[in-house]
């Protein structure tokens, strides 16, 4: 089934909405009797296949061509995980990575990120989640050199109730100096407001999932001007 499509708000926002789940690769190196997702070190080289791909060909193809064609001042990428490069060290492995996300799929995020590169569509702005956490990165030309020019943000909205990942998430926010906000032990949702000029992404938090009634307040907030590839306020 196709579920992936773009979306407009007239000539503010295109929304280019992601299938990431049904035409992808199978996640490399997996487990035995485990099937997909898990964390890998440099051992594992077979996520480095130019062959594995996140969307499929014929999604690549469409987005690429709906990036080309856009004329929206703000070009939302609207996907099911993060993003963002998120690699973590730990004791056993050294740095390692998460294979059910883009960092399972490096060739892929390069091709995509190439498409922004020479596309140029105005304003692109990633919007993920997945990760139990609320997020705010810049996205660089070259995913694994924060000294290349950024060429996009990403804004991760965390989960309602299903509780956080607070050390691991800490332990890539640490690792990970392109992304500027990492958050994981408050429940709640991303409110984005934008116009022309600006972007401003609140984390709305609430101070419990036991009550309906809990108070929700904005935890923190980042700001992105227009022409400005790269979240440049927090």
């Amino acid at each position: 089934m196709r579920i992936y499509g773009s979306l407009d708000w007239g000539s503010l926002a295109s929304f280019h909405v992601l299938d990431n789940r049904q035409f992808r690769s199978h996640q490399a190196c997996p487990r035995a009797l485990r099937g997909g997702s898990t964390m890998v070190g440099p051992e594992c080289t077979e996520r480095l296949d130019s062959r594995l791909t996140m969307l499929g060909e014929a999604q690549e193809r469409w987005l690429d061509g709906t990036l080309a064609a856009s004329r929206a001042h703000w070009n939302f990428v609207v996907q099911q995980t993060l993003f963002a490069p998120a690699v973590r060290r730990t004791a056993r492995q050294g740095l390692v990575h998460w294979t059910d996300g883009w960092d399972g799929y490096p060739v892929a995020r390069e091709r995509l990120l190439r498409s922004l590169v020479e596309r140029r569509p105005s304003n692109p702005v990633f919007l993920g989640g997945d990760v139990h956490a609320a997020m705010a990165a810049r996205i660089h030309a070259d995913p694994g050199n924060p000294d290349s020019p950024a060429v996009a943000s990403e804004i991760v909205a965390t989960s309602i109730t299903s509780q956080g990942f607070t050390s691991m998430i800490a332990a890539i926010a640490k690792e990970n100096p392109h992304i500027l906000y990492a958050e994981s032990q408050v429940r709640g949702y991303s409110l984005i407001e934008l116009d022309r000029a600006t972007l401003v992404a609140a984390h709305r938090g609430v101070e419990t999932v036991e009550r309906a009634d809990a108070r929700v307040s904005t935890v923190a907030s980042a700001t992105i001007d227009s022409g400005r590839p790269g979240i440049i306020r927090s």
